[in-house]
């Protein structure tokens, strides 16, 4: 009976903080405790069930902050109190400060989410998609929604819909969960022009060199001469076969810009050191290897194939749905921001989500 299926196993390392979102703020105090350099993740149920079984426990306490419901030996390793622990610490120092939740399971391991990678690649066989028909690169077919603006152009290169979208083909798991003590770390984070900067933005993130791994499955069924009939994959098979290769050809025009763009404006800075050797480090790399960035933190560059868009077509895109925030004259460079994460004295040290990703087939050594 011939393969239904293809499976690959992808290994994983991060190179910079990666921030998937829970879409929860964790509020200092409340949900989280600074305590000797470190943040503690408080366990509100076990903490509150222990408060009530105290026999003088105050009920003025109820709905104060779980600060105030700390002793210094619970402070502890191993704590019932506290989910896990953190290296690290936000920078506000105020009760209620917000810091951004990592996604993570039901035993609090955090994990890379299968949709997250899916999202990455669905954008790079995007490009390449367009790289070999240029002609569907019509902004006069996007949509008014801002949600679905790229729609009409994704279903005449992908599919015509989801049934017989090509990205139906490749199945992404999440990845196994890890330790959230060795995994994660504390980010204070920040938008940067080059001559201003935004807010502030407090995270958890995978630290950098963190090992990953997950699995990928080609559906082989939609391939056959049968399913050729209905679907007319033609010969994108090998797209996806090829998956670290078409990643390879998106993210080097990509590593260029950003490092032009913070060896202008902050020379000399960790970051276009960073941006510099992925740069050189795409260039010689095997076959089976590709570069990516995944999650918080990618913006116009990692997101949309907006760098495919001719001067005209981007102008008329950022007036049309107004990306441009702040004044902004036609032709001025755009976007004009990036987030990165920051050192203790406030200044760029590294992007974020960029992970090294090594593709193999189950089976092949």
């Amino acid at each position: 009976m011939p393969e239904i299926s293809e499976h690959y196993t992808l290994n994983m390392m991060t190179l910079s903080p990666l921030h998937v979102g829970s879409g929860r703020d964790l509020l200092r105090d409340y949900d989280y405790v600074v305590h000797r350099g470190r943040t503690w993740r408080v366990d509100e149920d076990a903490l509150f069930d222990a408060a009530m079984g105290d026999a003088d426990f105050d009920a003025a306490l109820i709905g104060r902050p779980a600060v105030e419901l700390l002793q210094d030996d619970d402070y502890r390793p191993g704590s019932d109190f506290f989910r896990y622990v953190v290296k690290g610490m936000p920078r506000s120092q105020r009760e209620g400060a917000q810091l951004s939740e990592q996604i993570k399971d039901a035993f609090n391991r955090p994990y890379l989410p299968g949709s997250s990678l899916k999202g990455a690649f669905r954008t790079a066989v995007f490009d390449w998609a367009l790289a070999q028909n240029p002609r569907a690169l019509d902004t006069d077919r996007l949509k008014q929604s801002r949600n679905w603006v790229a729609q009409p152009i994704e279903r005449s290169v992908l599919g015509r819909d989801p049934n017989h979208d090509l990205l139906r083909a490749l199945h992404v798991a999440d990845s196994a969960p890890l330790d959230p003590d060795d995994a994660l770390t504390i980010e204070n984070a920040q938008v940067v022009t080059g001559k201003k900067t935004g807010s502030p933005v407090e995270l958890e993130a995978l630290r950098p060199e963190v090992r990953l791994r997950t699995t990928v499955k080609i559906d082989l069924a939609l391939f056959t001469d049968q399913a050729e009939q209905e679907l007319r994959m033609g010969d994108k098979l090998s797209w996806l076969r090829d998956l670290m290769g078409l990643c390879r050809a998106r993210v080097t025009p990509i590593l260029a810009a950003e490092q032009a763009w913070f060896a202008r404006n902050y020379p000399g800075s960790p970051v276009a050191a960073f941006y510099s050797q992925l740069h050189q480090l795409v260039k010689e790399m095997r076959d089976e290897r590709c570069l990516l960035q995944v999650g918080w933190g990618g913006g116009w560059h990692s997101k949309t194939v907006g760098p495919r868009l001719s001067e005209r077509q981007k102008e008329d895109v950022i007036r049309s749905y107004r990306l441009a925030r702040g004044r902004r004259g036609r032709g001025d460079p755009f976007p004009s921001s990036r987030r990165v994460a920051l050192d203790r004295q406030g200044q760029p040290v590294a992007p974020f989500g960029w992970l090294l990703i090594e593709m193999k087939r189950e089976g092949d050594r």
